[in-house]
């Protein structure tokens, strides 16, 4: 089973405002979350297990290692 609140590819806390609270609206949700100000590289996406892909978030940690490492799978040395 999959948790919303861990990054699909580090398993750690994503820390998304989204699916940390239930009692709002996904649009008052959405309006407060960091997760959607930015916009996730395709390639970074598509590290995420299928059965998760637009489901879970991919942390900030993540995604500027995607960043940093000029765009390689993250995990790689």
């Amino acid at each position: 089973m999959q948790n919303a609140l861990i990054c699909p590819l580090c398993l750690a806390d994503n820390r998304c405002a989204c699916a940390a609270t239930t009692n709002r609206s996904s649009a008052d949700k959405a309006a407060d979350c960091w997760c959607m100000a930015l916009e996730i590289p395709p390639t970074l996406l598509a590290q995420v297990p299928t059965a998760q892909r637009n489901r879970v978030c991919i942390c900030a940690t993540c995604i500027a290692a995607f960043w940093s490492n000029a765009g390689s799978e993250v995990g790689d040395a």
